[in-house]
């Protein structure tokens, strides 16, 4: 297994993301298949649960032969990608049958690192890739993330409410009052609600943090709502490039996915 990330900016997304999965946990496996680079997780209480996929495209170089798991302790693995500097290129090696994950970062001041592996036993959950929500909005990340610290001032459990005239967020505490943020529609870069509906779903806010905090992985996150299934939060980590007619595409699909369970209501 041979892995090169050369790009600057591509390599402080993946540590970026890194950075932040230790709010899930520190030991996962990861899962190199020959087309894409795999990591699954939940939350300590099982609420909120993560994907991310990085397709082969998505690297300079993938060389994957059959499918592995590597285990890791990623706070290891954030520290030194987070040694990276602009000059530096990664490498990542897995010798068949070695006992560790050797990373190479490589310019002007070339790192070296050997990371031992980890036996960790999980099972993967299927997730769903063709469900239809009742509400879809995409907003710029950060400042979906500013809004959601600012509720957090007003609450622990935020609701969100979209109709076809307004998209509202709200949270409340009886020691505190009540915060209600109308998104316009002008800082909404798509948005559609099922026709004639009203949809208002609570969620709690610490986990809704956990997501937002990825916000600088990607420009633009989709927020996908319903009341009888989970929350999707989607960040797209695609790669835009022409054709030879020179028209604007994306690579495959890379991207970093949060589902997140609805608060039930127990008036419901």
């Amino acid at each position: 297994m041979n892995i090169f990330i050369r790009d600057s900016a591509k390599l402080n997304t993946f540590a970026n993301i890194f950075k932040h999965l230790k709010v899930y946990g520190r030991h996962f496996n990861i899962y190199f298949h020959p087309t894409k680079f795999y990591i699954q997780g939940m939350d300590s209480a099982k609420v909120s649960l993560f994907e991310l996929t990085l397709e082969k495209s998505w690297f300079d170089e993938y060389t994957v032969e059959q499918t592995v798991a590597v285990g890791l302790n990623i706070e290891i693995l954030f520290k030194i990608l987070n040694m990276n500097r602009d000059d530096q290129i990664l490498q990542i090696n897995l010798k068949e049958g070695g006992d560790f994950l050797d990373i190479v970062l490589d310019g002007k001041i070339k790192q070296l690192f050997s990371v031992p592996l980890m036996d960790i036993n999980d099972e993967l959950l299927g997730v769903p890739e063709d469900t239809e929500w009742s509400a879809d909005l995409e907003i710029q990340s950060k400042l979906l993330s500013e809004l959601m610290n600012k509720q957090s001032l007003f609450g622990e459990i935020v609701t969100v409410k979209c109709t076809e005239k307004d998209v509202t967020i709200t949270t409340s505490d009886q020691m505190i009052g009540t915060m209600a943020t109308e998104i316009q529609f002008d800082d909404l870069i798509e948005y559609g609600v099922e026709e004639g509906a009203s949809i208002e779903v609570s969620y709690s806010l610490k986990f809704i943090l956990n997501m937002t905090s990825f916000a600088e992985i990607s420009n633009i996150v989709t927020m996908n709502i319903s009341k009888t299934l989970p929350m999707r939060m989607h960040y797209s980590l695609d790669i835009q490039k022409e054709d030879e007619e020179g028209e604007e595409g994306t690579s495959p699909a890379s991207y970093m996915n949060f589902y997140l369970a609805p608060k039930i209501n127990e008036d419901d």
